[in-house]
């Protein structure tokens, strides 16, 4: 009874059309014809063709509901049987194409009155070379006599079985394949142009983790090249046994290099080292596993595992920045978000590439959107982390040329910011000055007081000098309690004056301590330079045999000399 209704309903389901009709060749199919399609899974040893039909004749075929059939990872041999109708009178030329690029084993009969018109073996098991039409996909070109056609279709894959299929025009085919170069120009464009930026970067400040960008990168383009069939066309068409492993393989080496990347780039080793380890863990279990598949040959298990891990990879690589985020990473945020689109993107083709997702072209193409949004994050995080420490590096070469406890240019400072004047005006015989002075009995304001009053001491002499200093001067802190400044477009008499201003104000200078004030005064040597002076080393000299002579002459005093 069930067998019977099983037949109605089947029968019905014929009639009203809902399935597996036959493809009408004149009409332009934009999508997949696979619900044209009759399947058959093969029981155990292979079937030939004689079989096959003898098999639909049995009712063993059932009809495709799917326009895009995936059967999944390591799936059973799969007959498919599809109609073609040509109504017009003269043949129409039409091109057949599987559009994936990692099927092992394709075998394609074309019938006419059971009789076959046209014989087809394709598949990435075979050198590139052997293609009929040289396409990255598998495509053969067919001239369909009026009347009806019967294509009978043998595959086998331990890769998963995703079986796009599309009748087309040589024109239409053509427009579709424009459309997929363009964009994947695009994709590989930026992806290298990324690479080449981040290798000109560590070439040139030798950072590690933009050179493990840039391997991340690469190894990304290669495993795509890999899904897509282009590396099989341009880069290893006469080595199928590497073309059957290179997705599992390289779909592990660009996970691996992601989690190299993070690591380095979240400095984890550093900030978490417990999820450090445990990268380094799964890392290291992963490469055994796989070697271990390479060795036993077991291609399936290979496929399970680098689909596994790429999906593990998109969980664990959210999982380190929320972690570094949380430890106040300020980079942290690029990376998730970042993160987040890579993981989507793969998780999506995973899915769908897999089977457990109806296969959409979006889905089979999700993981190039979401790396194009994951390199560009990356690029922008990497861009902020260069210019913090880029931000880091000027301040700490700032804080090189401060005197940290007066906030006055040191003498390194000092010499930097002299020469260009000091240039200037001996190329345009300009007067320069220089006034050096020397804090009167600092030793006992530290013996006095402590070495925290001299330090106060030191500070608020800074200020006032700083005051008194003129726009265009260069003051600095010559060392201990002495200070200087160079005075470009400075006569001495005008030099003087300054000193004068500075002395005074020193002398009136009162700092409380204890409930008591420190009062002191300073002595100051100034120059004028002359062309018999050996450079600003001889000017400088002259500025302290006038200090000298004010310290001699009872402190606390001004004196200069032209000489």
């Amino acid at each position: 009874m069930n067998t019977h209704l099983a037949l109605l309903l089947l029968l019905l389901a014929w009639s009203l059309n809902l399935f597996a009709q036959p493809v009408d060749l004149p009409q332009e199919y934009g999508g997949a014809i696979g619900s044209s399609a009759w399947l058959m899974q093969e029981a155990d040893a292979p079937m030939q063709l004689v079989e096959a039909q003898q098999a639909y004749a049995n009712g063993d075929f059932l009809p495709s509901t799917r326009a895009y059939l995936n059967f999944g990872i390591g799936a059973r041999p799969r007959w498919l049987r599809i109609e073609m109708n040509n109504p017009t009178r003269h043949d129409l030329l039409r091109r057949l194409s599987i559009e994936t690029a990692w099927l092992d084993h394709v075998e394609l009969y074309f019938l006419r009155n059971n009789t076959v018109q046209a014989e087809y073996r394709l598949g990435d098991a075979l050198p590139f070379s052997q293609r009929p039409i040289e396409q990255r996909y598998f495509v053969v070109e067919e001239r369909l006599s009026p009347g009806t056609t019967t294509l009978y279709m043998r595959v086998v894959s331990a890769d998963p079985m995703v079986l796009p299929i599309y009748l087309s025009s040589v024109e239409q085919m053509h427009a579709r394949q424009q459309i997929d170069a363009y964009s994947y120009g695009l994709l590989y464009g930026v992806l290298a142009a990324l690479l080449l930026y981040n290798l000109v970067l560590y070439l040139g400040i030798r950072s590690s983790r933009y050179l493990f960008y840039a391997i991340y990168l690469l190894l990304f383009i290669l495993m795509n090249l890999a899904y897509t069939g282009h590396g099989f066309q341009w880069l290893w068409p006469s080595s199928p046994n590497w073309q059957q492993w290179s997705n599992p393989v390289l779909m592990i080496a660009y996970g691996l290099s992601g989690l190299l990347f993070a690591t380095r780039f979240l400095d984890t080793q550093e900030c978490c080292p417990r999820s450090h380890r445990l990268m380094m863990w799964i890392g290291a279990s992963v490469v055994l596993a796989m070697a271990i598949c390479i060795l036993a040959a077991w291609q399936v298990l290979a496929l399970y595992l680098a689909f596994a891990f790429i999906l593990l990879f998109s969980v664990l690589m959210i999982l380190l920045g929320v972690t570094a985020l949380r430890a106040g990473n300020p980079v942290a945020p690029y990376f998730l978000y970042a993160a987040i689109a890579s993981a989507l993107g793969a998780a999506l083709t995973a899915l769908t590439v897999w089977g457990w997702l109806p296969y959409t072209v979006l889905g089979y193409r999700a993981v190039d959107v979401g790396t194009v949004i994951e390199a560009v994050l990356l690029a922008l995080a990497l861009a902020e982390q260069f210019r913090r420490n880029q931000d880091q590096r000027v301040r700490a070469e700032q804080m090189a040329r401060i005197d940290p406890l007066t906030s006055l240019h040191n003498r390194r400072a000092f010499a930097e910011m002299v020469e260009p004047l000091w240039h200037t005006g001996l190329r345009k015989f300009r007067p320069m000055s220089l006034i050096l002075l020397d804090l009167d009995d600092f030793k006992l304001i530290n013996d006095q007081h402590g070495h925290a009053q001299g330090d106060q001491v030191l500070v608020e002499t800074a200020r006032e000098l700083t005051k008194c200093a003129r726009a265009g001067d260069v003051l600095s802190r010559w060392g201990g309690e002495e200070f200087i400044l160079f005075m470009p477009e400075t006569r001495l008499d005008e030099a003087v004056i300054v000193a004068e201003r500075m002395r005074e104000r020193l002398a009136e200078l009162w700092i409380e301590v204890d409930d008591q004030g420190i009062n002191f005064s300073a002595s100051f040597g100034v120059a004028q330079y002359r062309q018999d002076m050996h450079g600003l080393e001889g000017l400088i000299r002259e500025a302290d045999q006038r200090l000298y002579e004010a310290k001699a002459g009872g402190r606390n005093q001004v004196r200069a000399s032209l000489g």
